[in-house]
């Protein structure tokens, strides 16, 4: 508790946590030609869904020359090539790097290229990485493994020079790094899916077994359009009731708009009549509909259509930043 209160006041992190399963962390050895591709790390613990914040690395390598490559590298785009702003960090004994990780903290190390006499050594870390169990809102993003940018080929090929034994061992190695990450990315995407799948397959059985808000005495007919399980409605609705008065003197609905939608008109149409009102937001409207006798025999069809739509994703306090439905207003309720 106190380590992680020392860091929270270093970095301006309030209530860090840590993984006591070192989930990517832990001890970290690497050999003779390995390199680490630029990269940004996952940025959710899986099972608990924190947020990863701050990267701590201790370096523990008494003996470290600039030359012997295997430096920490941090730059802001991997992707435009050479950065002059590049930082490079010497892996040298008791060195810590903290840094902290979000979707622009791209890190990496350059091929570790000992000369003879210093072959047996090995480039020797310890890492932990720090959580927060949410995060503001304007820095988060879906969940997503960690992305690497390749390099691209060894410097110094050129058409018509020949392969020398570590140009082919290089060029190996690159490939090989390559396909163990597609092969990573592959089986995540058939895991989210397969998730997705199965999340669309919930919703549309929601969706078909959605009971509508209905008081008094009507009845719901068929399934609803637009409309979503917890009653927020898109631009364009619709679904069906019967009357199971025999006589009714109105339909009457109560809707409610969100505050960001200050000026919603929504036209109603119910066999063959249309009714425009204007909806003021975050207040609860009723709407009356009339009704004949003809309409009390027979299953009414009610479509919505309003002028505007809200998006929660958009709102930089809302709790639901990932909600990205286009909704209009809620259905808070429906009677005869």
């Amino acid at each position: 508790e106190a380590f992680l209160a020392q860091i929270s006041l270093l970095t301006g992190i309030p209530d860090l946590l840590y993984d006591p399963e070192y989930i990517g962390g832990g001890t970290h050895e690497n050999i003779q030609g390995q390199s680490l591709d630029p990269h940004v790390d996952f940025n959710i613990l899986p099972r608990s869904g924190w947020h990863r914040r701050l990267n701590l690395i201790l370096y523990l390598n008494p003996h470290w020359e600039l030359k012997w490559g295997g430096n920490l590298e941090l730059e802001r785009d991997p992707w435009t090539g050479d950065d002059p702003s590049k930082i490079s960090v010497l892996p040298l004994f008791n060195r810590c790097v903290v840094f902290e990780t979000n979707e622009v903290s791209w890190h990496g190390f350059q091929t570790i290229q000992l000369p003879p006499a210093h072959s047996h050594l090995t480039r020797k870390s310890i890492a932990i990485y720090l959580y927060t169990k949410t995060r503001p809102i304007a820095e988060s993003a879906p969940s997503h493994g960690t992305i690497y940018v390749p390099r691209g080929l060894p410097a110094g090929l050129e058409v018509g020079t020949p392969l020398s034994d570590d140009d082919l061992t290089e060029l190996r190695r690159h490939f090989a790094q390559l396909r163990g990450q597609l092969k990573y990315l592959y089986k995540r995407e058939l895991s989210y899916s397969e998730q997705l799948r199965d999340s669309q397959l919930a919703l549309k059985q929601a969706i078909e077994c959605l009971a509508l808000p209905i008081e008094g005495k009507l009845s719901q007919r068929g399934q609803c359009a637009g409309i979503w399980p917890d009653l927020w409605v898109a631009q364009d609705a619709r679904f069906a009731v019967k009357c199971t008065a025999v006589q009714a003197r109105a339909l009457v609905l109560q809707l409610w708009a969100p505050p960001a939608l200050s000026s919603q008109r929504v036209e109603i149409r119910v066999a063959q009549r249309r009714q425009t009102i204007n909806l003021p937001a975050a207040q609860l409207s009723t709407v009356e509909i009339p009704l004949s006798e003809a309409d009390c025999a027979e299953e009414l069809l009610i479509e919505l259509s309003a002028s505007q739509s809200w998006c929660p994703a958009s709102e930089q306090a809302c709790e639901a930043q990932h909600d990205g439905r286009a909704l209009a207003f809620r259905l808070v309720s429906i009677r005869a």
